[in-house]
């Protein structure tokens, strides 16, 4: 009898001790409201994770490598932090990285434009960060139908953030840094995300090139009217990328490809900033 009790007790025990682990190791959830084309400040531990609008998970994994400079130190350089993000939208799952000094500091995923605008805590020269004391601060935008859009730096590993739906471009005008597009497709009945990205590193010649694509997501929209829209993006990223690289003098080629990766018929552009 008093070896049944002391089992039962055992077990107890145990049941308890697993119960509290399990509540310990439970993922914090932070359900996010995002209005159409007004920003959303979120605020994330490492570990935790933000459900926008009921249907995207963004969880906030950890800090990669911190080369910030210690906020009690001289640097030439600020540093850089590289923060890695879990994106999860119905069965569609991807990892990103985000970065506070490098690009990108902000991707683009089915309409929500996600920025990265501060890593906390600051680093010290003498002191390591652990990985749960860290800290960050995002900005959500649900831009699907802005007329004012970002450019998103991508490289060859970020491609699968590209939608290869039917998109004509009619006419493609850049002036005070703002490229002015015209676009037409099929469709109708629902949100169409038409975005535009820039890949890393430019092409060496006088002056120098980028390459750019669009993307047109057209969320399996069926309907047959043929809709007209224009779509201005803000190039002040790229002159900000361009800033800070040897050589460029204020003068870049664009190459724009649409998003069935040939180039638009106003392919090229010059881009004066």
């Amino acid at each position: 009898m008093k070896r049944f009790i002391l089992f039962s007790l055992g077990l107890l025990i145990l049941a308890t001790f697993n119960s509290c682990q399990d509540e310990t190791l439970l993922p914090v959830y932070h359900s996010v409201s995002v209005s159409s084309n007004t920003p959303t400040d979120v605020t994330l531990k490492a570990g935790e994770s933000a459900f926008l609008n009921d249907e995207l998970l963004i969880t906030f994994s950890g800090v990669g490598a911190d080369s910030r400079c210690p906020i009690d130190a001289i640097c030439v350089w600020a540093g850089d932090a590289e923060v890695k993000l879990k994106l999860t939208k119905g069965s569609l799952q991807k990892e990103v990285v985000l970065h506070t000094g490098l690009t990108p500091t902000a991707i683009v995923f089915d309409g929500y434009e996600i920025a990265l605008k501060n890593v906390l805590p600051a680093p010290k020269s003498n002191e390591r960060i652990k990985r749960e004391q860290y800290v960050i601060d995002l900005r959500i935008n649900y831009n699907v139908n802005s007329p004012l859009k970002q450019v998103y730096f991508i490289d060859a590993n970020s491609e699968w953030m590209i939608k290869k739906d039917m998109l004509v471009v009619n006419s493609a005008v850049i002036e005070n840094n703002l490229l002015t597009l015209s676009v037409s497709y099929g469709g109708g009945c629902r949100d169409h995300i038409i975005d535009l990205y820039a890949y890393t590193g430019i092409l060496k010649s006088n002056p120098p090139q980028m390459n750019l694509v669009l993307s047109h997501n057209a969320n399996g929209d069926m309907c047959e009217a043929y809709a007209t829209r224009t779509i201005k993006f803000d190039l002040s990223k790229i002159k900000e990328y361009l800033g800070g690289l040897v050589g460029v003098t204020g003068t870049v080629i664009l190459n724009i490809n649409g998003a069935d990766g040939k180039p638009i018929k106003q392919s090229p552009v010059v881009y004066k900033y």
